[in-house]
């Protein structure tokens, strides 16, 4: 807590993608209405393709102050290290804060995931049985994207299960 605010620090890799974004904004928005202040620890990588500048990009993650936290989100699916979410979980506990894992799983914290396949699947079952599509133009994403593959393999799915060929 500081000035007599709350501190929600998320920890994430890009937050200037468009939908992220969005959701910083309303995340933001909803817990000043309930006394918080959120700060934000980001990079400009998502530390996949392990480049030479990404040494002095993790530091960022150094600079969360765990004596002013009072919760932390962690988006490991964003970050994509698991050197510096695990250095985050383990200073988080140490100081006793609770951690909030969105779009992972970790023991020491709540974890909270996106059913893409389930959404997916509901939307072409409807779609199929309700106004009887045959036909299907599906864009689900990025390629390689694990949300994307997913919703992918969910229209394949139903699509079989309704004698519907899928065609990529």
């Amino acid at each position: 807590m500081i000035c007599g605010f709350k501190i929600a620090s998320v920890c994430v890799s890009q937050v200037y993608d468009t939908e992220f974004c969005g959701f910083i904004s309303e995340f933001n928005r909803e817990l000043a209405e309930k006394g918080w202040r959120v700060l934000v620890y980001t990079a400009d990588t998502n530390f996949e393709k392990k480049t030479v500048s990404d040494k002095g990009k993790k530091l960022i993650y150094d600079l969360v102050n765990y004596e002013i936290t009072d919760a932390m989100l962690i988006f490991p699916g964003k970050i994509r290290d698991r050197d510096i979410t695990e250095k985050l979980y383990a200073k988080a506990k140490k100081y006793e804060i609770p951690v909030i894992t969105v779009s992972g799983q970790h023991e020491d914290s709540y974890n909270v995931n996106y059913d893409a396949e389930a959404g997916i699947s509901s939307i072409v079952e409807h779609l199929i049985s309700e106004h009887g599509v045959k036909k299907f133009h599906f864009i689900a994403g990025i390629k390689g994207n694990e949300f994307s593959e997913s919703r992918i393999e969910a229209m394949k799915k139903i699509t079989a299960e309704h004698g519907i060929a899928f065609d990529d």
